[in-house]
């Protein structure tokens, strides 16, 4: 049985959502929050597990003031490459795992 040892560095993860929160709680803690959950979810996906947009969505509406959460897109860069891949529904990273890339929260009081 042969064995082929692949060793990349961790694939980008971006993505882009429209949260819809309490107006009483500050924007700012609702988004610290948001991003913490972001980084988490992916950070902690086992190896080679797959992600999935549904999972990331109802991670963010787990937390305490989010009431809508609308995820714009989401997409994965592997490293070495310069274009992004575009994630539908869900992805496995090629390299195994993610680190987060660019993160873009559009945050609007809930009324």
């Amino acid at each position: 049985m042969r064995v082929n040892l692949v060793n990349r560095p961790p694939d980008a993860f971006n993505c882009e959502a429209d949260v819809y929160f309490d107006a009483m709680l500050l924007s700012e803690n609702v988004e610290t929050a948001c991003r913490e959950a972001i980084i988490a979810y992916i950070e902690n996906l086992p190896f080679n597990g797959e992600y999935t947009n549904m999972a990331l969505v109802d991670c963010l509406q787990a937390i305490d003031g989010v009431r809508i959460v609308e995820l714009r897109g989401s997409e994965t860069m592997v490293s070495g490459e310069g274009t992004p891949t575009k994630i539908n529904a869900r992805y496995t990273p090629a390299s195994g795992y993610f680190k987060a890339g660019n993160i873009k929260l559009n945050m609007t009081p809930y009324k």
